[in-house]
């Protein structure tokens, strides 16, 4: 590790759009969507409540399994896909291919979060099948996360189907197709940003000649709002402020960009380019000058400061690199100033102000991370489908409950975790387990 005291000024800083790589805003509603109290044991967007893998824990107390692993509470067959699960109150909602056939259809379904059972579905037959260019080794099911806002659920499939339902009937509000309709890029492992609602209005990136990222009105699918442009790759855009000045940052192909939410200006930019152009995850907003960036391959890790000078332009300063510390698409956890992220077969806490690592762990390869307890208890979902229960701090781990093998490989999705249930899913099997430390048995299907 090295430390960089590079400054740069920017006041708009252009950026190429390219061809995208792989796969993990005060503005009302034209239609007000019905207002509904947020629970914070909800889980409706990409991350939980705040879009940080944190789990609000408002329903119980989660404790370690026994040595037979947690009690399956349901398991049912799905198709395809990576898509995490949603919930809210005692329904939760997820979408997969319908089959791993050539049917060429998503199915967007509504279930009981007690028992699994069917409360409604939507099968549509998707805009256009997998092009040459499009790797299918890893399956044709839909990536990208769905949002739930107010009375609708937004969804998005392989191909950039963009579709809004009701929530409680399964109807179809609008449709719209991202490539097609709107010029978004074609994504070589399929569309797979989860949309997130900004400022009233749907944030996708698009990643075209003329738009890097766009905002859609909720109520009628319309585009209303459009940045400069800049390409896409596969990370979710985040509203944050930076030295008092609000902004959206987004993760580009080769930089790590803020726009300016209101006119959709580039403020400013700063490279972050790995050799397959996957920026998946991040940017991490340390504090409210901080944020800290990470890819995979020989991009690494970068911390940056952004301060906003007088005459509106911004200073962004590269303070610390760290070329050994690699997040490519599995989640990880910001605590403080630590950050802790699974790089390859290794698990890493790193000190972002002191670029610093403090400890490595093996054992938990290409692991989804989710802080289930304020003591920074967390779920561990290896790609292998192996799941396990530690306690993660700045002098260490503590495993609290041995690794049990739940899912088949590869178990990409990150766990979806409410109260002391947690959603687990593969490329062909969607579980519930109870995470109270209740044994397990012979009616739980274990």
């Amino acid at each position: 590790m090295r430390s960089f005291l590079r400054a740069r000024r920017f006041r708009r800083v252009p950026i190429a759009s390219a061809a995208v790589a792989l796969v993990a805003t005060a503005v009302a509603f034209a239609v007000p969507l019905a207002a509904e109290p947020a629970s914070t044991s909800s889980w409706t967007r990409w991350g939980g409540a705040d879009g940080n893998f944190v789990a609000a824990n408002e329903r119980g107390v989660i404790r370690p399994w026994s040595a037979e692993g947690p009690r399956i509470l349901w398991q049912q067959t799905m198709g395809a896909g990576e898509s995490a699960v949603l919930v809210e109150g005692d329904v939760l909602y997820t979408f997969h291919r319908a089959g791993e056939g050539a049917s060429g259809e998503e199915i967007v379904r509504a279930l009981k979060a007690a028992d699994g059972s069917e409360i409604w579905a939507h099968r549509y037959t998707v805009s256009s099948e997998p092009t040459k260019d499009q790797a299918t080794e890893f399956g044709r099911g839909p990536r990208a996360t769905p949002l739930l806002a107010g009375d609708r659920l937004f969804t998005i499939g392989f191909a950039g189907d963009f579709h809004a339902y009701d929530k409680r009937s399964g109807k179809m509000l609008w449709s719209t197709r991202l490539v097609e309709d709107h010029g978004a890029k074609r994504h070589r492992f399929g569309y797979s940003h989860p949309p997130v609602m900004i400022d009233g209005r749907v944030m996708l990136p698009i990643g075209s000649e003329t738009v890097g990222l766009a905002g859609f009105d909720p109520a009628t699918g319309e585009m209303t709002w459009k940045s400069a442009p800049a390409s896409a790759a596969y990370a979710v855009p985040l509203a944050a402020t930076l030295d008092g000045v609000r902004q959206l940052l987004y993760m580009s192909e080769t930089h790590v960009v803020g726009f300016d939410p209101k006119s959709g200006e580039q403020l400013w930019a700063h490279p972050h380019k790995n050799q397959y152009l996957t920026n998946v995850l991040g940017p991490w907003v340390v504090d409210g000058k901080t944020i800290f960036v990470s890819a995979n391959t020989d991009a690494g890790s970068r911390t940056l400061t952004v301060e906003a000078e007088d005459d509106g332009t911004f200073r962004v300063k590269e303070i610390a690199r760290n070329k050994k510390l690699r997040i490519f698409h599995q989640t990880a956890i910001l605590d403080g100033d630590t950050i802790y992220a699974s790089d390859g077969g290794i698990l890493h806490a790193y000190d972002v102000r002191q670029d610093k690592t403090l400890w490595r762990e093996r054992g938990f390869a290409k692991s989804n991370i989710v802080k289930v307890a304020e003591d920074n208890t967390v779920l561990l979902l290896t790609e292998d489908g192996a799941l396990a229960l530690a306690r993660l701090g700045t002098d260490g781990l503590t495993k609290l409950a041995d690794k049990v093998k739940l899912l088949d490989k590869p178990a990409w999705t990150p766990p979806t975790v409410v109260g002391t249930t947690a959603y687990l899913r593969d490329r062909s099997r969607l579980i519930a387990i109870d995470l109270s430390g209740a044994p397990a048995d012979a009616s739980s299907g274990r």
